[in-house]
């Protein structure tokens, strides 16, 4: 017994330098496995993030348009008013603008966030334009009346929308 012991007593500096050692190299062999799987796991992430230009073009494109089209001198010109009235007007405007929106809903996927937002402004601020141009017009007021009122708020708010072309084609450069 007093053999075992002594070996056991010889040999105790050695483990417990062993036990802190066989940690540190277990802590280390965790980290390095955690890490490659991290790395593995942004290659792959990488790979499915890796649009063709020409989708993004495409999806760049689709928002200039997706711009202009909303933008009153256009949305106005496209909408038939014919045997209207003013807030039946404002409904199809709205109704247009939102229609422009869910077509082009779709091109988030292959674009920067920022560029996306800047879009999302841009329909919110022209759908506030046409709400609000809608505010001083009675029900029996003609369409033209409140193309009018578009028109007068839309000439202080046109720079949302001309910013926004130019985030959309700076971020393509």
């Amino acid at each position: 017994m007093d053999k075992f012991i002594d070996a056991i007593m010889h040999h105790l500096p050695v483990i417990i330098l062993l036990i802190p050692v066989y940690l540190l190299i277990q802590r280390t062999y965790y980290s390095i496995n955690k890490l490659s799987q991290v790395v593995y796991r942004n290659n792959n992430a990488k790979e499915n993030n890796k649009i063709p230009n020409e989708l993004k073009y495409q999806a760049y494109e689709r928002l200039i348009l997706f711009i202009e089209r909303i933008k009153p001198e256009s949305l106005i010109l496209r909408t038939d008013s014919r045997n209207m009235s003013a807030p039946e007007f404002q409904l199809l405007l709205i109704k247009e603008v939102r229609k422009e929106y869910e077509y082009n809903l779709t091109q988030q996927l292959y674009i920067n966030t920022d560029v996306w937002k800047t879009c999302v402004v841009a329909k919110e601020s022209i759908i506030s334009i046409i709400n609000s141009a809608s505010y001083n017009i009675t029900k029996d007021s003609s369409p033209i009346d409140l193309s009018n009122n578009i028109f007068k708020l839309y000439i202080k708010e046109q720079h949302k929308f001309q910013n926004a072309i130019v985030i959309i084609k700076r971020d393509i450069a």
